[in-house]
Parts: C-alpha cells; sequence; structure tokens
C-alpha cells in the first residue's frame, strides 16, 4: 500500500514540474516574442527615419509601416509617415497617419506637437480646406506659447495670414504676416513678399512695393519678389520697371512662363509705346507672348497677348494671326471670353482700314468677339458662323472662314 502512495505522489510531483515547465516557458515565451518584435519594430522605424532625413520618402514610409506591423501602436512611426507623405505632397494621407498618432498618444513626449500641427495646417491648406488650416495654426500657437518657439510661431502666422489672403480679407492677412516678420528675422523674405501681395489686393501698389523691395533687400535672388514687384509696377504704369523686373525674373528662373507673359503686356501696355519703335517693341512682345506658349501651350494669357499685337499694328496679313489666337483662347477657356473683350478694349485703341473697307480692325475684331458669344450661348447657331465666317476672310484668315462656312452650312 505504501508502493502505492509513494508511486502517486511522485506521479503528482512530476505533473506539477511539467505544468509548471509549460507556463514557464510560454511566458518566456511571450516576452522573447515581444522583445523581437520589439527590436524589429524600432529598427524599423530608425531605418525610415534615415530614409527621410536622405528625402527618400517613399522608402521611409515603407519602413514606418513595417514597424507599425510589428508594433501597432507606434505613434512615431505614424508621425514618421504623416511627415513623409506631406512631403510627397499627399496630403490627404498625411493628416490621416497624424490623426491616428494623436489618437494612440496624444501626450507623446517624443513629438513636437506644434510643429506637426503646424504641418497638418499645411497640408489642410493645400487642400483647401481653410478653416481647419486656420484650426490647426492657431492650437500651434497655443501649443508654443511657454516654449517661446518664434520660429514656429512665424510659421503659424504666416500660414493664418495666407488664409486671409486667399479669402480677400487682405488687413487681416497683413496682421498676421506683421506678426511673422516680428518673430522670425530668417524668413523674412518670403514674410515681406506675403505682406506685399496682401497691400496689392488692397490696391495699395507703392506699399506693395515697398514690401517686395524689404523681400529682394533679404533675398537678393528671390526671382517670386521681383516678379510680384514688376506687377505691382505694372499697375502703377511704370512699365520700364515693370519690364526690368520681369527680365530679372527670367535671368534667375529662364522657364518662367508668367514673367514672359507678364513683360510683353507691359511692352505693349499704351505708355510704353512711345518710348522706342513700335514695330519693334510689339515685335519683342509677341516673342516674349510666343515663348510662353511655347512653355506651356495652354496659358490662355499668353495667347490673349499675342492676339492683340496684329490689331496694334495694322499690318495686311497678320491679323488672321489674332483671330487665331482668339479663337484658341476660347477653345482653351470659354469662359475667358469677357476677360478677352476687356483686355482688347484697353489694350487696342488704334483703328486701321484694310483694301477701301470702311470697317477697322477693332471693328472686325469686335465682331469676332460678338459672334463666337452668340456661337457658346447657341452652338447650333447657323448665322452666327455665317457671319462670323465673313468676318475672318475679312480678316485674312481664309482657313478660320472655311471652317465656318461648313459648319454654318451643316447646321442649315
Amino acid at each position: 500500500m505504501f508502493k502505492i502512495c509513494n508511486k502517486i505522489f511522485l506521479f503528482a510531483k512530476k505533473r506539477r514540474f511539467i505544468i509548471a515547465t509549460t507556463i514557464f516557458i510560454g511566458i518566456a515565451g511571450v516576452i522573447t516574442h515581444k522583445g523581437i518584435t520589439s527590436y524589429y519594430a524600432k529598427n524599423y522605424y530608425q531605418t525610415g527615419n534615415g530614409y527621410y532625413q536622405t528625402e527618400e520618402y517613399r522608402e521611409a514610409i515603407s519602413k514606418y509601416e513595417k514597424s507599425i506591423y510589428y508594433d501597432s501602436d507606434n505613434a512615431d512611426a505614424y508621425l514618421g509617415k504623416s511627415l513623409a507623405y506631406y512631403k510627397l505632397g499627399e496630403y490627404r494621407e498625411s493628416i490621416e497617419s497624424y490623426e491616428r498618432a494623436i489618437r494612440i498618444d496624444p501626450n507623446n513626449s517624443n513629438v513636437n506637437l506644434a510643429k506637426a500641427l503646424i504641418i497638418q495646417g499645411d497640408a489642410h491648406y493645400q487642400l483647401e480646406e481653410y478653416q481647419k488650416a486656420v484650426d490647426n495654426y492657431s492650437q500651434a500657437l497655443r501649443s508654443n506659447q511657454r516654449k517661446n518657439n518664434d520660429s514656429d510661431n512665424a510659421h503659424a502666422y504666416n500660414g493664418i495670414g495666407n488664409v486671409y489672403y486667399l479669402t480677400k480679407k487682405y488687413q487681416k492677412a497683413i496682421e498676421n504676416y506683421s506678426q511673422a516678420i516680428s518673430l522670425d528675422s530668417n524668413n523674412t523674405a518670403s514674410y515681406y513678399d506675403n505682406r506685399g501681395l496682401a497691400y496689392y489686393g488692397l490696391q495699395e501698389y507703392q506699399k506693395a512695393i515697398e514690401n517686395h523691395n524689404l523681400a529682394i533687400t533679404s533675398e537678393p535672388d528671390n526671382a517670386t519678389a521681383y516678379y510680384h514687384r514688376g506687377l505691382a509696377y505694372y499697375k502703377l504704369e511704370d512699365y520700364e520697371n515693370a519690364i526690368d523686373d520681369f527680365t530679372q525674373v527670367l535671368r534667375l528662373d529662364p522657364n518662367n512662363v508668367y514673367a514672359y507673359s507678364e513683360r510683353g503686356f507691359a511692352k505693349i501696355s499704351k505708355k510704353y509705346k512711345y518710348s522706342f519703335s513700335a514695330t519693334d517693341g510689339y515685335k519683342s512682345a509677341a516673342e516674349d507672348f510666343t515663348q510662353a506658349i511655347k512653355l506651356n501651350p495652354n496659358y490662355v494669357h499668353a495667347y490673349i497677348g499675342r492676339s492683340m499685337i496684329p490689331l496694334k499694328l495694322g499690318h495686311d496679313g497678320t491679323h488672321k494671326n489674332a483671330v487665331e489666337d482668339f479663337i484658341q483662347v476660347i477653345r482653351l477657356s470659354p469662359g475667358s471670353i469677357d476677360a478677352y473683350e476687356n483686355m482688347f478694349e484697353k489694350h487696342v485703341t488704334y483703328n486701321y482700314s484694310w483694301n477701301g473697307y470702311n470697317a477697322s480692325w477693332k471693328e472686325y475684331m469686335y465682331d469676332i468677339i460678338k459672334y463666337t458669344k452668340i456661337i457658346l450661348n447657341n452652338p447650333n447657331e447657323a448665322s452666327a458662323y455665317f457671319e462670323r465666317a465673313w468676318t475672318r476672310r475679312y480678316m485674312k484668315d481664309d482657313k478660320g472662314a472655311k471652317e465656318d462656312f461648313a459648319k454654318a452650312k451643316k447646321l442649315r
């Protein structure tokens, strides 16, 4: 009997040992697994940071996602993804990753909350979600109240100013740009330039020029500031200085479509005409518009400008080019016809006759605009095509006339 009891005792003792060992191995396995996953999560996160620093943002995102695979609550990795997506211009993805990071750890000590909020403000701004952008910038300013981070605060004020500028609240924009200028002396060029644009919006062109001057003084190779100052000079009818500024833009940025086009307009403006030979001046303007069109074949403003030149010169055989450019404007942007008409009225102030016809080139072009408006409102109006065809023939646009006659015939 004693032997039987002893065997039972030894069996139970052995069984407890097996159970205890199994539990120990299980716990150790869990601990080991957590250690391994933690190691991989940290390693991939650091690798992602390396790719971010070398501006390989897509690779950075890939590594951050692998870090998240091993640690789904890795707020730092989500924040890294947010920053990388922002750099790639994928703003919606940036916002989503940022929001996930904050949900996981709202008080993450490793996160510069103000800077992250500013980046999200920038992302919302790019997505034209302006109120959300202002909310983020304002939160960043509140977060930075005790940290005295002037650079980040300046960025936030500048962002709020940009929103006010786009919504045409120019005075509020100026107030915020002024705050940015007072806080950060290292980025004043862009802040002065932005404040200049706000004064431009208020039609205070001299103040705009003064701010662009400060931007250029701070950053002499700032092509954007020269361009904006050129626009202000143009509004003041100081065409010589406008042309000089647009020329400087092209020295700094040879493929700037807008500078070519605006320089062309400055050259054909009324006061500038008297400072040199009309033919040479208009030819130079035509070259600017043509170069702008070469750089961007869909840039409507350049076609509008180039179409004015034959009408101002009044040379036989060139007026068909004006019609061709006008038709191209309508093809690219039907809604631009009113802007074209306004520009036409401003720049075409001289009348010329041709081969005994009493109508002037300006009047012919008015007819082209009138019949085109009718066609835009009613594409099946055969008489409008027919009348426009005759006008195009008078202007030696034989190809265009033939097309309009054919369309009129088809509709009748």
